[in-house]
């Protein structure tokens, strides 16, 4: 099931990055796709912006939170 990044849990988020670099699978573009999902939750918990983040190409997730 594919969901839009933007549906999956802040949780699902951190622990899937964590899980890829643990186990050292994943491609760089999944990786990227993760950390601009992440840091853009945590600019927009603390009201800024970051506007290389913007720039990047939004995603859907390929797994389920």
């Amino acid at each position: 099931m594919n969901l839009p990044m933007n549906t999956v849990s802040d949780d699902a988020l951190v622990t899937r990055m964590y899980d890829l670099v643990r186990t050292g699978e994943g491609d760089a573009q999944e990786l990227m796709q993760l950390d601009a999902a992440i840091y853009g939750r945590l600019a927009e918990a603390y009201g800024e912006t970051i506007p290389e983040l913007d720039a990047l190409p939004r995603i859907e997730s390929r797994w389920a939170a």
